[in-house]
């Protein structure tokens, strides 16, 4: 083969895969702008810059990142809720931690789950969506052979939001 061949065909290669990333892309780029307009709705929240780096993670294709950061944002949120009404959940449960460092060194996000819930910080089905949620990301921090797509990462992010904007809601009543 010749070297225009060998060239002609590395150059039909890069055209194929170039259509194939930005074809993937440009599908869900609705969804994107979508899911950065739901990221402003946390302005203010300190979260935001996690749920921010999520999105940058979304855009290089860096899909298992972007699940990791977004979690991180949701659980920053929590454990916020968790200090500011520290009181509240320490009626049930009194070992539970008084400082922010506490919170975040000595609770595992599973328990966390279970303090806002039978605090009535969060409800029963607020809970089993963040516990869906946090098993996903589980999933997304162990990587095996199972590929993570684009829409299940843009997915899982679009949903942590509805999440937190849901609490938000809730408290403000």
């Amino acid at each position: 083969m010749s070297s225009i061949q060998e060239n002609l065909e590395t150059i039909k290669t890069f055209i194929s895969e170039a259509e194939a990333l930005f074809g993937a892309f440009e599908g869900n780029l609705h969804k994107t702008v979508e899911l950065a307009e739901r990221v402003e709705t946390l302005e203010g929240e300190p979260c935001k810059l996690l749920f921010d780096d999520a999105l940058s993670c979304l855009a290089s294709n860096h899909l298992r990142a972007g699940i990791m950061e977004a979690w991180s944002g949701t659980v920053f949120y929590l454990r916020n809720l968790a200090h500011e009404n520290g009181d509240m959940i320490r009626t049930k449960y009194n070992n539970f931690p008084k400082h922010a460092e506490d919170i975040q060194e000595k609770v595992l996000d599973g328990q966390l789950l279970e303090y806002l819930k039978n605090s009535d910080l969060i409800t029963k089905q607020r809970h089993k969506n963040l516990l869906g949620l946090l098993n996903k990301r589980n999933q997304a921090s162990h990587p095996s052979s199972d590929q993570i797509t684009q829409a299940e990462a843009i997915g899982f992010v679009h949903d942590t939001i509805k999440q937190i904007n849901g609490i938000k809601a809730r408290q403000s009543d």
